[in-house]
């Protein structure tokens, strides 16, 4: 079994994103103990609707102020790596 993962990539506020490269990102947080990446549009009945990014954690500390450094953490992450606010 090969480790190898196809490229996937999708266009979010008119930048292409590798959802690979954002997990990998997202894993080498030691904070993080598990994620989820959800990728929709703003209004699903709209086709031209906006898409939104939603990434759901969980921390390996559920202490808030530890929480609330983590999201500011991914929020900077996320935009130095992929320009996407």
């Amino acid at each position: 079994m090969s480790d190898e993962k196809e490229l996937q990539v999708t266009k979010i506020k008119g930048t292409l994103i590798n959802t690979i490269a954002l997990e990998n990102v997202l894993n080498s947080i030691d904070e993080i103990k598990e994620f989820q990446i959800l990728i929709t549009k703003r209004n699903p009945s709209d086709k031209f609707s906006l898409v939104k990014l939603i990434i759901k954690i969980a921390p390996r500390t559920n202490i808030e102020e530890n929480t609330k450094k983590l999201i500011t953490k991914i929020r900077y992450l996320i935009k130095d790596y992929f320009e996407i606010t």
